[in-house]
């Protein structure tokens, strides 16, 4: 696969991302996008995920409990939320699974899609 092709996924990911998820959640930033993908990467191996571990991949760590409170209200994220002081841990939901899954799918698609993408002037 060419850099550009990648380029090009992740420019139609985006956007696609930002279309299923819908403003509220896309107005929180990229660092929800990253939440997101760390609880959806981690639901085989460890299903509850700790607070720490979601700070480590975000760039404005200190907006993680606004980020949770719109995730939990829009059921996609489970956990003690409204704790403070110790370590939390986070669940991803059933419906946050499938939702990231129909946005990853969008790279799996084949390499006409992201040409009519580029064409759209989306990618431009």
């Amino acid at each position: 696969m060419h850099f550009t092709d990648i380029a090009n996924d992740l420019l139609a990911i985006a956007a696609k991302r930002n279309q299923i998820f819908g403003d509220e959640i896309s107005d929180l930033g990229e660092d929800t996008w990253l939440v997101l993908l760390k609880l959806y990467a981690c639901r085989d191996a460890v299903p509850l995920v700790r607070e720490s571990s979601l700070v480590e991949v975000m760039r404005f760590p200190t907006n993680l409990d606004r980020i949770l409170s719109v995730l939990a209200r829009q059921d996609l994220v489970t956990g003690n939320i409204s704790e403070t002081g110790v370590d939390r841990s986070f669940k991803i939901t059933g419906k946050a699974v499938s939702t990231i899954e129909m946005v990853l799918d969008v790279a799996a698609e084949p390499a006409g899609v992201t040409a009519e993408y580029e064409a759209s002037g989306k990618g431009a």
